[in-house]
């Protein structure tokens, strides 16, 4: 009796369970690289938030943060140890930063975010417009709610640090108080007569003497020895004396 089949019809059996195996193994040498081995780009932008936030957030009051978005085609290993980061040297808080975000793992990289603080901090300003030469009180001082990015040069948080402070320059109401607007009170005037105090070991010596500049305690003006004319350089001690070297 001849066959159904010839030889060339003729087909193994194999179980379905093995043909299901053979072409999932298939697929997945096909398929690219998973995405396991390729560190996570949020992990990467979470990590340097939490910089951002840890390193300048006691600066001022938080208003908002922006971390800058990542190429999606970037392809980083996945890091094996813990992400650090780190503020590349020269770091400021005006606004826009940059975080370092690094893997010290097996495969080393390092990735530098961007960052977009928006803080905000209490300035003080003046309550009223103000002449030139005003030495601040508390009641010439106002507190205001300014964001950094709008201080670039400076300003004052404690009223401590202006009360006694003379004003530079004339200011109108509600002008921010920088370092550049205020300098330490005058105790002496020019032409105004004082002691002038020289000391060596035990040996002192008083005499009269002449201001020729306005000066503040600290500070070192020029004077005029009454009694031999000679001019002299002397450190302000208060209104009354200023210490020349012996």
């Amino acid at each position: 009796m001849s066959s159904l089949y010839s030889k060339h019809d003729y087909t193994p059996h194999c179980p379905p369970w093995r043909r299901l195996g053979v072409l999932l193994m298939t697929l997945c040498l096909s398929m690219p690289a998973s995405a396991a081995q390729w560190q996570s780009l949020e992990d990467i932008r979470a990590a340097a938030r939490a910089h951002a936030v840890e390193q300048f957030g006691d600066e001022g009051k938080l208003e908002d943060i922006e971390i800058g978005k990542l190429d999606q085609r970037l392809r980083l290993h996945a890091c094996d140890a813990p992400l650090q980061t780190f503020s590349p040297n020269g770091q400021t808080t005006r606004g826009h930063l940059t975080v370092g975000v690094r893997c010290e793992g097996e495969r080393p990289w390092t990735l530098y975010v961007p960052v977009k603080l928006e803080l905000s901090v209490e300035v003080l300003t003046a309550a009223t417009a103000l002449p030139r030469g005003t030495v601040l009180k508390s009641s010439d001082l106002k507190p205001i709610r300014k964001s950094i990015t709008a201080l670039p040069y400076g300003y004052y948080r404690s009223a401590e640090a202006l009360v006694g402070m003379e004003l530079r320059r004339a200011v109108r109401a509600g002008d921010i108080l920088s370092p550049a607007t205020v300098a330490p009170a005058s105790l002496v005037e020019r032409g105004q007569e004082l002691w002038l105090v020289a000391q060596s070991g035990t040996v002192k010596v008083s005499m009269k003497g002449e201001a020729l500049e306005n000066g503040a305690a600290g500070e070192r003006i020029k004077v005029r020895n009454l009694s031999s004319q000679r001019v002299l350089e002397a450190e302000i001690i208060d209104r009354n004396y200023a210490r020349v070297a012996f």
